[in-house]
């Protein structure tokens, strides 16, 4: 009835547990044009991990797809169940007040930036000119060494911070 594809032991591994711990478990020996999308919505309501849930949804979504294209259901439950269901994970994210707080990153005031730079050029003479770089223009330590790897134009180490212009 269905085509075999050939997935990778890893993606087969998780789906397997998935369908027989949670789906069978949970739906039984219902038929599946039985199961409207409230029961799908209280499955997903049983399923408390992240990666559980977005496993849940691409198992229950693909199942229902592939039912949907063979004619063995009349609608595709699971597309308006997930969308829901997605959008209160949204809406609980956003009231429980994650991701609404910026991470707080320390910051150097003007007198540790000049013992930074001090210290560096008495010490560490093949850093000072990378760290002026990065304090004076904001950049961070991957985009200077991006730059300095992918734009040979830019030479920091040698001794002479230049930019050179591109030429036609």
């Amino acid at each position: 009835m269905a085509d075999t594809f050939h997935i990778s032991y890893n993606t087969f591994m998780p789906y397997k547990n998935i369908i027989y711990n949670y789906i069978v478990s949970y739906i039984g020996k219902r038929k599946l044009h039985s199961i409207k999308r409230n029961d799908l919505i209280r499955f997903f309501d049983m399923l408390n991990s992240p990666v559980l849930l977005r496993m849940g949804y691409a198992v229950i979504g693909s199942s229902f797809q592939f039912a949907k294209s063979n004619n063995l259901i009349n609608s595709n439950v699971a597309i308006t169940a997930i969308k829901a269901k997605r959008g209160e994970v949204k809406k609980g994210k956003r009231n429980s007040g994650i991701n609404n707080t910026p991470k707080k990153r320390p910051v150097l005031n003007t007198d540790q930036m000049y013992n930074l730079l001090w210290t560096c050029e008495a010490d560490e003479h093949d850093l000072f000119k990378p760290l002026l770089f990065t304090i004076a223009t904001g950049c961070r330590i991957s985009e200077l060494i991006a730059l300095q790897s992918v734009n040979p134009m830019v030479r920091l180490m040698a001794g002479v911070t230049m930019i050179n212009p591109l030429r036609d």
